[in-house]
């Protein structure tokens, strides 16, 4: 088959596919840490990591190209432009991915957290505490937890925040568990295992979020390589625009964070679609013009 024949059977294909299938995907961070520093804020390249604590190697610090936070605070980070976060139409996703190792493993509910939110007022500085009046009335989103030291089923749980001074840190009581149960088989994490972590929010309609959580590697008792995850829904009350990734251990352990990237997959809106499907057309029939001389 020929070029122009390729492309015009890749134009009817991509114009046959529903609306909600032609998304567009674009990475918003992915922080490799491999400039050796935390401090600048340049996207999508490298984020500003804050941390809850002072600012202090023994409490954050970038080593050999990973980001080590110590000691049981929160590590916080803006993924987008101030004023500007990303909200979900239905259809849409946003997909966080990152690789995480710890020192020390504990087993407590929800003791390992990934909060993804919408900030209000941005925190310009380390040693905010893990409660701030920052927090109270905004940052909106969801909590996914996961008991890393699990020895019994239902070791994921979602959580959405409601106007607590506190963001991601302290009892969970602080926040409304949501969704229909915690879930997922568990599995027991490993000290100082590589793990891969990946969360996704899908707003699979107007009044559903989709999260699913899960982690790769090697667990206790495993020799080899497997994946332990859960998907809970939000029926109500949904969070749907987000610009801020926190993590936070409720153990003094040391954490190792690396390769942490997020990917908004979105649908174009009608005039950039049709400028699209346009210069797709344009392009196949200069080509067909090129093959005739």
């Amino acid at each position: 088959m020929n070029r122009p024949t390729l492309l015009l059977a890749g134009l009817a294909s991509a114009l046959a596919l529903p609306l909600s299938a032609q998304t567009v995907t674009t990475t918003l961070l992915h922080d490799t840490f491999a400039d050796g520093e935390r401090a600048t804020h340049s996207l999508p390249d490298s984020a500003r990591w804050l941390t809850s604590a002072s600012n202090s190697t023994a409490n954050i610090d970038i080593i050999d190209g990973s980001l080590v936070t110590k000691n049981g605070f929160t590590t916080l980070a803006y993924f987008t432009a101030a004023g500007s976060p990303v909200t979900l139409a239905v259809g849409e996703s946003l997909t966080l991915t990152f690789t995480v190792s710890l020192s020390g493993i504990t087993d407590a509910v929800g003791n390992f957290r990934v909060g993804l939110y919408s900030s209000g007022t941005r925190l310009a500085a380390d040693n905010f505490g893990n409660s701030n009046a920052a927090f109270t009335g905004s940052y909106a989103g969801y909590m996914a937890t996961v008991n890393v030291g699990a020895t019994s089923n239902n070791a994921f749980r979602l959580y959405e925040r409601g106007s607590s001074t506190s963001l991601i840190a302290g009892s969970v009581s602080n926040y409304s568990q949501t969704g229909s149960s915690s879930g997922g088989a568990y599995k027991t994490f490993v000290p100082n295992n590589t793990y891969t972590g990946t969360i996704v929010l899908s707003r699979t309609d107007e009044s559903t979020m989709s999260v699913s959580h899960s982690y790769t590697g090697i667990f206790g008792a495993d020799s080899t390589a497997s994946t332990t995850s859960a998907t809970i829904f939000d029926n109500s009350g949904l969070t749907t625009s987000f610009d801020t990734l926190a993590f936070y251990y409720n153990n003094t352990a040391n954490l190792v964070f690396d390769n942490v990237r997020i990917d908004y997959a979105a649908i174009p809106e009608p005039s950039s679609a049709a400028a699209l499907a346009g210069g797709l057309v344009l392009g196949a029939a200069a080509l067909r013009r090129r093959r005739r001389a």
